[in-house]
């Protein structure tokens, strides 16, 4: 799924309702309403920390990636890697574009080149999250209107 990209270098905003700065630790935390902006992409989440040195973001509850394109990932809980510009959601994974919806129970999306990789097992076959498939990836695609009717 192609969520579509977005530029490629762009300041990292944090916004929260509450938020807390360990020194002794590297990290920063925020809590309510969190909102991690880089470039067109928006991650929203409940609770957010921030790793200075590794410049990682965990997030967790309710969990939504917004492209400035349109297409919108949700998950339970995420790691956004910003040198990398990779976010990894898990659990009950809903990506969606337009009217097309895909569900897993791993995503994986590329900022910068706007790509989403979606699957419903880990890497030894048990089942990582409920999915209504049976631990498949499930899609819905809409067909493209007529053209020239």
């Amino acid at each position: 799924a192609q969520l579509l990209p977005g530029k490629q270098n762009c300041e990292t905003d944090l916004d929260a309702d509450k938020m807390t700065d360990n020194q002794k630790t590297g990290q920063m935390a925020a809590s309510g309403n969190a909102i991690v902006t880089q470039c067109d992409t928006k991650l929203h989440a409940d609770t957010i920390v921030y790793e200075k040195a590794s410049q990682m973001i965990t997030a967790t509850g309710h969990i939504v990636v917004v492209s400035q394109k349109g297409a919108v990932a949700s998950g339970d809980a995420g790691v956004y890697d910003l040198p990398k510009k990779l976010v990894t959601l898990t659990g009950r994974v809903v990506i969606t574009q337009g009217k097309n919806v895909l569900r897993g129970t791993r995503g994986v999306y590329n900022v910068a080149t706007g790509i989403a990789q979606l699957d419903a097992g880990n890497p030894n076959g048990t089942q990582t999250g409920a999915t209504p498939d049976g631990g498949r990836v499930h899609a819905i695609l809409s067909q493209p209107p007529a053209k020239g009717n």
